[in-house]
């Protein structure tokens, strides 16, 4: 059963999911639509959320992740999950693997910015660049990975050399334009008591 401490991650980091979603959908003048889908369903892992534009019919489902590691552009790497490891020691896709998303959000709360990847482009840039060792990566196992959830392995990405390679289509948002930065400070206070 899951500790106090993980349900509140997972609370928090669905609040987090769901306060940018509703910003970029406000951002783009979109739609937000939270996955209808159960977790236990496998098709829930095909994004987080979707951006709907009911003006021009399109729709974008987007896969989030929230990274506190990432503190400088410059000198800084994205991290995207390769590998999860069951407690079988065995590996199962991770999110760089197996989601096929549109956008994928990477929210660096570290440095207040948002990067809206467009999948399609991200993901076989990764998977090239892994497979050509162009790429750090990190293995964690029970004994090392930190979190109440399953270890796992990580590619590490140049920052600067992604947004070079996609900067055509990279949205790099601050959190001043997403107006969230009141949002999320006013829930950190309010949650510091519980």
């Amino acid at each position: 059963m899951p500790s106090e401490y993980f349900q509140k991650s997972f609370k928090d980091a669905q609040f987090r999911e769901s306060v940018i979603g509703s910003q970029l959908a406000r951002h783009f003048n979109f739609l937000f639509q939270p996955n209808p889908f159960p977790s236990t369903k496998t098709f829930s892992k095909t994004c987080d959320y979707g951006l709907i534009d009911p003006i021009n019919s399109k729709a974008w489902r987007v896969e989030h992740q929230d990274c506190f590691y990432l503190k400088d552009l410059d000198h800084g790497e994205f991290s995207f999950e390769l590998f999860t490891h069951t407690s079988t020691n065995k590996n199962k896709a991770g999110k760089l693997l197996y989601c096929d998303a549109d956008k994928f959000a990477y929210n660096a709360p570290l440095i207040e910015t948002l990067f809206l990847f467009d999948w399609k482009k991200l993901k076989p840039l990764l998977i090239s660049m892994h497979e050509e060792d162009l790429l750090r990566v990190l293995e964690f196992s029970n004994e090392t990975w930190k979190h109440e959830s399953n270890p796992v392995t990580l590619c590490l990405a140049d920052c600067r050399t992604i947004l070079t390679e996609l900067k055509d289509t990279t949205r790099v948002i601050s959190y001043d334009e997403l107006n969230i930065h009141s949002i999320f400070k006013t829930y950190e206070k309010d949650n510091s008591n519980h």
